[in-house]
C-alpha cells in the first residue's frame, strides 16, 4: 500500500484540529507535534522527520516512490509518497517519541492496495495502526483493539486519525475527520524506540 503525512503529536487532537491540517503544507513548528515524515524527499532511505525533534528513521526494503495523492477529487499539496510491498518494507528505528503514559494522536494518509489482508500501516512495541484482513482498520495498544466498522478502501485514500486521552482512558479512531470508533482502554506503556 502507500503512505503519506505522518503525524505524531503529544496532545490529543479534536476534530476541528484535524480538519484544519489534514490536508494543509505543514512547517513542522506546530505546537505539539512530535514527529512528521511527509515522505516529499525521493530518498527511500531515510524517512525525514520534519519536526523540530530530529526523529529520522531508516526505510528497510524496497519501497518504491508513489503515484501523486488524490482524495475527494481534489489533488493533493503533497506529491511524494511512498508505496511498500506488504511483504518486507517498512520504516524502522525511529526513537525518541516517548508516549507511555500520556495522550497522543497518530495521523496519517494511505491507499491500501488490497483488500482481505492484515496490513500494519504504523506500530511501535505493541501500538499498532492497521487495515485487518475482515476490511475494518484498527488501533491497538496495552492488549487490546479498537476497530472500525467495515470499508471497502482498496485503491482509495483515506486520512486515518487515532487519538488517546490519558486523563479519560478514551480511544477514538477517525477516518476522514469523522468518527468511527471509540472506547476506554488503559494507558500506553510501550517505549519510544
Amino acid at each position: 500500500g502507500q503512505i503519506d503525512e505522518a503525524r505524531v503529536w503529544n496532545t490529543t487532537r479534536l476534530p476541528d484540529d484535524i480538519l484544519s491540517t489534514m490536508t494543509a503544507d505543514m512547517d513542522g513548528d506546530q505546537n505539539g507535534l512530535a514527529g512528521y515524515w511527509n515522505f516529499d524527499s525521493s530518498d527511500v532511505v531515510t524517512a525525514i522527520d520534519l519536526s523540530e525533534n530530529g526523529n529520522n528513521g531508516t526505510i528497510l526494503g524496497t519501497p518504491t516512490l508513489g503515484e501523486t495523492r488524490f482524495h475527494l477529487n481534489i489533488e493533493s499539496p503533497h506529491q511524494g509518497v511512498l508505496y511498500f510491498d506488504g511483504a518486507d518494507d517498512y520504516v524502522g528505528e525511529i526513537g525518541g517519541i516517548e508516549l507511555a503514559g500520556e495522550s497522543f494522536s497518530i495521523e496519517v494518509w494511505t491507499r491500501r492496495d488490497a483488500l482481505n489482508t492484515n496490513d500494519t500501516v504504523l506500530g511501535q512495541d505493541d501500538l499498532s495502526l492497521a487495515y485487518n484482513a475482515d476490511n475494518s482498520f484498527s488501533f491497538s495498544f496495552a492488549g487490546s483493539s479498537l476497530s472500525s466498522d467495515i470499508f471497502d478502501d482498496e485503491n482509495e485514500w483515506h486520512h486515518w486519525v487515532a487519538t488517546y486521552d490519558a486523563s479519560t482512558g478514551d480511544r477514538i479512531l477517525y477516518r476522514d475527520t469523522v468518527e468511527v470508533a471509540r472506547d476506554n482502554t488503559t494507558a500506553y506503556q510501550g517505549s519510544g524506540d
